[in-house]
């Protein structure tokens, strides 16, 4: 250490730690903040011994966001005007998060507000530095290469320069290590970081680290043959082989997720190896995983005080959190052990002048909505007995001209406007909760999960077992005013009403293939191999499929495949047809992966698509189920709605070229992580069974959001029997 830092360390002092806490648990006083579970509840204890449960908002900034296109900082313009110092700006900004029910300086704040009324933490930044000079994703990303012999140095190095100066510091929780580390690589699968060393020339020390480490999984080099379909020699050939191939059989996903955890160990060990060495006394708070983690949470839990994760879950509007979300937190710390703060989450609205089309989170309409699913995701996080703090995202809005070209988020995140003026429906929110979060954690009640669904008719649920005789098409199918015609030679059906044509549909599948060969592959042919009716309505099979690619061009065209589809139309009940995709086979000659089954509907209304419009707002994962297109002019649209529970992103949108983007898409589901997993390997004559929820598909009288409404509500009175009830048994109703 420099005779410098010494003097520093040595001169610095800090107010004796003062801010409020929980004075119903009292534990052994440290002078430092550490975890412990009390009668089942995990708690931060503070330097004095009594329990606390940290609620932060992050970026409580003087400056806030830099705008590129602006070439200044709008609020920061804002701040100097109104309140003329940082330190007039920083006592009303306390104020205001006292108020407001806040008790931690979380990610992102100035350090101006430090050692006064709140503690704070402090991220690190240990991986995504070190990654910014050598990484683990080729040829650059943000990960650190972990097998560098330089690791364990920079981490020590980084440990010294950012913990020793603080290292007596009561008002400090601890450390965050990172933030969104790309732990599934660039191709977001869960092997993702093993294709990334793969990708690298023999010379790197991750390739040879890799190689090493398939010496001892494999029985010898030909085995990649049959795990991964590699052809080499040897495990020489292996090194300069640089072109990943996904893992054809569960012995190569084993052998892939066992690297995987290999570098979760390198890690999490140098990092708190470094942390420990140079600040004994403070927390290491995991690095702030976005959402998931391939496989390591206990890995990280071996190695921190308490595991951070970012999560921008959708909830019900009107009923709250499904009770998913609570199943898939709670396994997260059944595999750490360690307690869990969310340091993110957020449901930015579309009220407040922001384009909001950047950025992560479900997007509501008003800020009351917003308001409402604060309340429901934050009560829900205080409830959970292994929680122990939550980040709300955050305290000022972003710029509207976005922040920069590589960052060009613009959303209503913020507790306050970038003109410093707060938003009432959730600060009022904010005050009332936050103020009762020690009573709230302390009964460990949890709310009762929204268990929100429309229980489709039963006619729906399985298909007539009445067969109709020889099928001639292409077919033409009248539910009330809507006609379904089709298969035509380019495998599409034609959508009308009353004569007046609303638009085409034709599935598609989202694949993937070495390496990261992105696509989406829509058929060329279709065929109905069975039609069934009964009193209700009828059940329609369709066998959908794509040609090889031709010989000139193997490897950038879509994969050729075979896919069953059932569309569903009533006999006698309303004006609307539903799409299910069954099944999904791969008829190439290699494997390629399934990443998504989009059901495309793209609008023609009255002829063409000149005057055709997407009805929400050009924004990602609206609240609202479905969507629609629409035309001024001929006065109609075309809209789908799925049920809640229904496994969609939705989103209808016109690119600047005036591109139509039809994004209705599922993910296939697997059983070892049936949360995430969107990563389906199908063999060469392999076939997937997917039997997908139902997308319903209908005409729309109108262009505006309440004629989609009253279509949506005429629709669920024609498909669903009775309503379904909530974890309380309560009738649980959807708006």
């Amino acid at each position: 250490m420099s005779a410098v830092l010494m003097l520093f360390v040595a001169a610095t002092t800090y107010p004796p730690y003062s801010a409020p806490a929980f004075d119903g648990i009292h534990a052994d006083a440290t002078g430092f903040f550490y975890t412990k579970q009390i009668e089942g509840h995990w708690w931060f204890i503070d330097p004095n011994g009594n329990a606390f449960y940290m609620v932060g908002t992050d970026h409580v900034s003087y400056i806030g966001h830099r705008c590129e296109k602006l070439g200044n900082r709008p609020y920061a313009q804002v701040t100097q005007a109104k309140y003329g110092s940082e330190e007039k700006w920083a006592q009303a900004t306390e104020a205001r998060l006292m108020q407001w029910g806040f008790n931690t300086l979380t990610a992102g704040h100035s350090i101006i507000l430090e050692h006064r009324r709140f503690p704070h933490t402090k991220i690190i930044d240990m991986g995504g530095d070190f990654a910014s000079k050598d990484p683990l994703l080729c040829p650059s990303g943000k990960f650190p290469n972990v097998f560098s012999p330089e690791w364990p140095d920079a981490c020590d190095r980084s440990a010294r320069e950012q913990c020793t100066a603080g290292r007596d510091d009561p008002w400090l929780i601890g450390y965050f290590l990172d933030n969104e580390l790309a732990w599934y690589g660039r191709t977001d699968t869960k092997w993702g970081l093993f294709d990334e060393a793969w990708r690298w020339g023999p010379e790197h020390s991750a390739k040879q680290a890799w190689i090493n480490y398939l010496k001892t999984q494999l029985d010898g080099p030909e085995e990649m043959a049959v795990l991964w379909g590699v052809e080499i020699e040897d495990f020489k050939a292996l090194a300069a082989h640089t072109v990943p191939h996904p893992p054809r059989t569960e012995r190569a996903r084993d052998i892939a997720q066992g690297w995987i955890r290999a570098v979760a160990e390198r890690y999490f060990a140098e990092s708190e190896k470094a942390i420990r060495r140079h600040d004994p006394n403070h927390l290491i708070l995991g690095c702030r995983f976005l959402d998931r983690c391939p496989g390591v949470w206990d890995i990280a839990g071996a190695h921190c005080d308490a595991l951070s994760l970012n999560l921008y879950e959708a909830i019900d509007v009107d009923h709250g959190v499904p009770a998913w979300v609570v199943e898939t937190l709670g396994d997260y710390y059944r595999q750490a052990q360690k307690p869990l703060i969310l340091t993110e989450w957020s449901y930015p609205a579309l009220d407040s002048g922001l384009p909001g089309d950047e950025g992560a989170g479900m997007r509501v309409a008003t800020q009351a909505q917003r308001a409402r699913c604060f309340t429901f995701f934050h009560r829900l996080l205080f409830s959970l007995p292994f929680m122990v703090g939550s980040n709300y995202f955050m305290f000022v809005d972003e710029p509207a001209l976005g922040i920069h070209s590589g960052f060009p988020e613009n959303t209503n995140y913020g507790l306050i406007t970038d003109q410093d003026v707060p938003y009432h429906d959730i600060t009022d929110a904010a005050r009332r909760l936050n103020s009762n979060v020690y009573d709230v954690h302390a009964a460990g009640i949890l709310p009762k999960p929204a268990v929100v669904t429309w229980e489709l008719d039963e006619w729906l649920t399985k298909p007539p077992k009445t067969q109709r005789g020889p099928i001639q098409t292409p077919l033409t199918l009248e539910a009330g005013e809507l006609t379904l015609d089709g298969p035509f030679p380019d495998a599409t059906w034609r959508l009308s009403a009353k004569g007046l044509p609303l638009g085409i549909f034709r599935p598609r599948l989202h694949q993937e293939t070495p390496p990261m060969n992105d696509r989406w592959a829509t058929p060329d042919h279709a065929a109905v191999t069975a039609y069934r009716q009964n009193r209700h309505g009828r059940a329609i099979d369709i066998t959908f499929s794509r040609a090889p690619a031709p010989p000139d061009d193997p490897d950038h065209s879509p994969r050729p495949f075979r896919s069953g589809w059932r569309f569903w139309l009533p006999k006698c009940r309303g004006a609307w047809f539903a799409s299910q995709c069954l099944w999904v086979e791969n008829t190439d000659t290699a494997p390629w992966l399934l990443m998504g089954i989009a059901h495309a509907l793209t609008p023609e209304i009255g002829g063409d698509p000149e005057n055709d419009e997407p009805l929400w707002p050009s924004v990602p994962d609206y609240y609202r189920r479905g969507s629609a297109w629409t035309d001024f002019e001929a006065g109609r649209g075309i809209g789908c709605w799925f049920c809640s529970g229904a496994d969609f992103k939705c989103r209808f949108w016109k690119d600047e070229d005036g591109v139509f983007h039809a994004d209705l898409e599922s993910w296939p589901r697997g059983s070892a992580d049936a949360l995430f997993t969107m990563d389906h390997l199908i063999l060469p004559s392999g076939r997937l069974d997917i039997h997908g929820p139902k997308v319903f598909f209908f005409p729309m009288d109108g262009t505006q959001q309440a004629d989609f409404d009253r279509a949506v509500e005429r629709l669920k009175r024609d498909v669903c029997g009775r309503r379904s009830r909530n974890a309380a048994g309560e009738m649980a109703v959807e708006k």
